[in-house]
């Protein structure tokens, strides 16, 4: 009976030190097994945050392209282009504009708006005169009509994203650059750039500067022509991926000879 109670006992003793042992080994397991998963989220997330940095050479040649772009348009007196303008603006996207456009340095615009919601509106705008107010002829039936208004006026800005001296390749291109220079001197900046060598936009054969998490948009992207040298396109885009604005230039002709009459009310080609 002795013996037969202390095999009993011995049993469960075995019993609960096999116990202790299979639940030691589940809790070395079930902690290896945590080790190993966090690992893995870890080498992800660094996997991923490492794919997110744009290589020196990239940068390198992006801001080399677009200081190369800008010291061409320095060159440059006048042009004359067939201008694409789609915005965003207060939410609403609005239908894309095609704008004939004219510019002489250092600041003289003219625009006619061929497409969309301003079709047959006219503008001249040249810095120092007339007060720096721009005039503006609504076209059609009321062409007659001019109005003087400034810039940067509410008017002026309910349907257009930048003001009038800020459009155009060269304020275009320079607002890209100061920006991502600007950018890459913030320790606190997300930015990275990828710099591709050649890309088709809209039928022509580009250089592509893409710049993520920029702090002008979530993405920008500059198309610059392989062929000129000369700004093609700019694009941006919100953090939802929706199109904040879209620039773009078409049959760029340079140093065409564009003079005073050019930019004058008086132009008989014009419906002021």
């Amino acid at each position: 009976m002795y013996n037969k109670e202390k095999v009993s006992i011995d049993e469960r003793h075995s019993i609960t030190s096999h116990e202790r042992s299979r639940d030691m080994k589940r809790s070395v397991f079930h902690m290896l097994f945590v080790m190993a998963c966090f690992c893995l989220l870890l080498c992800g997330a660094w996997s991923n945050d490492a794919s997110a940095q744009s290589s020196d050479s990239d940068v390198e040649k992006s801001l080399a392209l677009m200081k190369e772009s800008l010291g061409i348009i320095g060159t440059i007196y006048d042009y004359q282009a067939i201008f694409y303008k789609h915005e965003r603006i207060n939410g609403k996207l609005f239908p894309e504009e095609k704008i004939a456009l004219k510019w002489m340095a250092p600041q003289y615009f003219y625009m006619r708006f061929e497409q969309g919601e301003q079709k047959g509106q006219e503008l001249i705008y040249v810095e120092g005169r007339n007060d720096n107010l721009m005039t503006v002829s609504p076209g059609g039936a009321m062409g007659m009509m001019t109005l003087d208004i400034a810039p940067d006026s509410d008017m002026a800005m309910k349907k257009n994203r930048h003001t009038v001296p800020e459009a155009g390749i060269g304020p275009n291109l320079t607002l890209a650059l100061t920006t991502l220079e600007a950018d890459l001197q913030d320790p606190a900046s997300g930015v990275w750039v990828e710099f591709f060598e050649s890309v088709s936009f809209h039928g022509e054969e580009c250089y592509l500067i893409r710049m993520h998490k920029n702090s002008y948009a979530d993405l920008s992207e500059v198309y610059i022509s392989r062929d000129t040298k000369l700004p093609a396109g700019f694009i941006s885009y919100d953090e939802n991926g929706e199109l904040l604005e879209e620039y773009r230039y078409a049959d760029i002709q340079t140093n065409v000879g564009l003079g005073e009459i050019d930019f004058d009310l008086e132009n008989e080609k014009y419906d002021f």
